[in-house]
């Protein structure tokens, strides 16, 4: 149960404290399977060289710069890539390019591959809290499950995931990019709390 304490990351979800308390202890009753009050998340693989290295559950951005340390990216120009697992206008972070071309939740399969650079077609984009960039649109597509995307390394750079992780990528290296399944439990905080109630979980006698 991802709950938000203010980053600008688009995994957590905003709920108040003590309603997730309570959901925490329906699922912690045991009365209920994770089947039943969890939906399985998506998560993006980028294997390197046929290993898998890494994984993203919202994005991961491919830069020319070479970063050190678990610091975001601020600099558009710098961003050549951008793979998501969901993407919508309420987003904050790269996912909000994706987001401001289509629309895909985080229930419906599949990703958005975004090509970026100088090109006539652009959006305005709020990369991070307080940053709104204009960000050039080569190309946008979506991109099916359990599918293999192959990506070619031309110079030295850095894929950035969720904004937290890095992993350095140098010239010849070949990426595969999967969106699969194989993400985390997430809990369905309305659908816990209806069922909880219909069963009287809350009713003392």
């Amino acid at each position: 149960m991802p709950i938000s304490t203010g980053t600008n990351n688009v995994y957590p979800m905003m709920l108040e404290g003590t309603i997730a308390g309570i959901v925490a202890s329906v699922v912690s009753s045991g009365k209920f399977g994770k089947e039943i009050l969890c939906k399985r998340d998506k998560r993006l693989e980028i294997y390197k060289n046929g290993k898998l290295i890494d994984i993203a559950l919202i994005d991961a951005v491919i830069s020319k710069e070479n970063f050190t340390g678990t610091r975001a990216i601020w600099d558009i120009s710098t961003i050549t890539d951008i793979f998501v697992t969901r993407a919508h206008p309420n987003n904050i972070g790269f996912s909000s390019v994706a987001g401001y071309k289509t629309t895909l939740s985080e229930d419906e399969d599949g990703g958005i591959y975004v090509k970026i650079g100088e090109s006539p077609e652009s959006v305005m984009a709020p990369i991070a809290p307080g940053v709104v960039e204009k960000v050039g649109i080569i190309d946008c597509k979506r991109l099916n499950m359990d599918t293999d995307y192959s990506y070619e390394v031309m110079e030295k750079g850095t894929i950035a995931l969720d904004g937290e992780r890095e992993v350095i990528i140098k010239e010849g290296d070949i990426l595969i990019f999967r969106i699969s399944r194989n993400g985390p439990y997430r809990v369905n905080v309305t659908k816990t709390l209806e069922i909880a109630q219909q069963i009287g979980f809350f009713v003392k006698r």
